[in-house]
């Protein structure tokens, strides 16, 4: 995968002024209005996940309503500041705010300044971050790992380094611990790191390629498994009990696909709004696609997950 070719018609010290004005400016709309009433998976977080005891928080696992990582924050959040609707969302709006710089930070990897700002200026804005980052929930974390995720992937598909790739499992496993969702991101990677190897060998198939990557996917995976290993079982139960009810709603791509429509008809004020943001969706995945096969996968392919996690009903 190469490096980003796009000109760049904005110096960096501009660019670095914009972001920061920006960052400010996204902080001030998650802010305001953070102390606002509760709603229903918020109060069912707080009974469920943050008022427990800290040794309950870390073994027992109420339902797939509980967003762990998350759980854990706010329970420490609301032991440092008092129980408020503003302490209990403040690890995601903290999270929110800290995605509009890491966003830049990805971008850069892939693309112009101005094209990045712009990318950045739209996530300011965007009714759904809004939204998320002054709900606790652990959506907005969702999507600081995956971003976190996707520029350590660009950075070890382009300089394999196992040092890289350490920190990939790392913060893979953050945000597994967030949303058992997450695995699927870790998967979509996996698949679109093996398919460059691949591509790149031309036909002449080589395993070493190969070590680095299975390094750290695997210590993804066993990252994971720690971090729920003390509520193992909880797990392993709760979700055999869903296999037996048939009534319920599971997230398929389908299902995945009707919950963006139905979300960029609320977010861009009708139907002609979201044909609109899909359009300019399909442009950048087309530019994409011209750089490079992968690069446009990297895009794509975890994408479902986010908005299944986020549009999933509550238990």
């Amino acid at each position: 995968m190469s490096a980003p070719r796009r000109p760049d018609v904005i110096s960096k010290r501009t660019a670095l002024v914009a972001l920061a004005l920006l960052t400010l400016l996204a902080a001030a709309l998650r802010i305001y209005g953070l102390n606002s009433e509760l709603w229903y998976d918020e109060i069912k977080t707080v009974l469920d996940s943050v008022r427990p005891s800290l040794a309950s928080i870390l073994t027992v696992f109420p339902s797939n309503n509980d967003h762990k990582f998350y759980s854990l924050l706010a329970h420490f959040s609301v032991n440092a500041f008092g129980e408020a609707p503003w302490s209990l969302r403040l690890p995601s709006v903290l999270f929110a705010t800290a995605t509009i710089p890491l966003l830049y930070v990805f971008g850069r990897q892939v693309t112009s300044r101005l094209e990045t700002l712009l990318a950045v200026a739209l996530l300011v804005v965007s009714y759904h971050h809004i939204w998320y980052a002054q709900s606790a929930r652990g959506y907005t974390m969702l999507l600081f790992f995956t971003l976190t995720m996707s520029a350590l992937l660009v950075s070890a598909i382009r300089t394999p380094h196992a040092k890289t790739y350490a920190l990939y499992a790392g913060v893979a496993a953050l945000g597994c611990y967030t949303h058992l969702t997450m695995v699927y991101v870790v998967v979509s990677h996996a698949m679109i790191v093996g398919a460059n190897i691949l591509l790149s060998q031309k036909g002449a198939f080589r395993l070493k390629p190969f070590y680095l990557p299975a390094f750290g996917f695997i210590l993804a995976g066993v990252f994971t498994i720690l971090l729920y290993l003390p509520l193992f079982s909880d797990v392993a139960t709760f979700f055999e009990e869903k296999k037996v009810e048939p009534d319920k709603q599971v997230a398929t791509a389908g299902w995945a696909l009707m919950e963006t429509l139905r979300g960029l008809n609320v977010g861009f004020a009708g139907i002609a709004g979201a044909l609109v943001a899909l359009g300019v969706l399909a442009v950048g995945f087309l530019s994409y696609l011209r750089q490079s096969l992968t690069l446009a996968a990297l895009f794509v392919l975890p994408a479902p997950v986010i908005v299944a996690a986020a549009s999933a009903p509550p238990c």
